[in-house]
């Protein structure tokens, strides 16, 4: 009996053999094939719109935000009450030199204050969008008289990072980019 094991394993033999997989063996790739162990050359590295995300058509469009910063602190560039001739927001001026800080309970920020300005009486509303141009958020929703208002943010569930507050009136869009510090 262990003479006919001994003759069947020589002519088997022990030895099993993987069968060739020819794909992507790279696993930074966007088409890394696990089970691939020959390397064919058809590694695809392309993200097509450069969001992180290995493909070239996402529900994601990435909006390249960069906070702006009001000339007070508190948003307000037109005040209460002015009659405006145009819509829109007031004067930027550049971020302090801490304004990204965001390591401690202390710089957390998740409030935003923008002064919007309508020329007439006109229905408005008022989104806040993520840098993937998703919106979060509706703020304000209705039909406003002409003058310039404050309308605000607060919210402590977003993540650290750049947003967006958009103003839609008369089918127009007016944004403004903030920034959100929640450690």
């Amino acid at each position: 009996m262990i003479r006919r094991l001994i003759i069947l394993l020589l002519i088997v033999g022990c030895d099993v053999i993987d069968p060739d997989v020819y794909g992507c063996t790279d696993k930074t790739a966007c088409n890394f094939n696990t089970d691939a162990n020959i390397y064919d050359g058809s590694c695809d590295f392309q993200d097509g719109d450069n969001d992180g995300i290995c493909d070239s058509i996402d529900d994601c469009t990435v909006l390249d935000l960069e906070a702006e910063c009001y000339l007070d602190g508190e948003g307000n560039n037109y005040g209460q009450g002015n009659s405006p001739t145009d819509f829109g927001m007031g004067s930027l001026e550049s971020c302090p030199g801490d304004y990204y800080e965001c390591t401690t309970e202390d710089d957390a920020n998740t409030f935003v204050n923008s002064t919007f300005c309508t020329p007439m009486n006109t229905e408005l509303t008022v989104l806040i969008r993520d840098n993937c141009s998703a919106i979060i958020d509706t703020t304000h929703s209705g039909y406003y008289d002409a003058n310039c208002s404050d309308y605000s943010y607060n919210s402590t569930n977003l993540e650290t990072g750049v947003y967006q507050q958009v103003f839609i009136a008369m089918s127009e869009e007016y944004t403004r980019n903030f920034y959100i510090c929640n450690p």
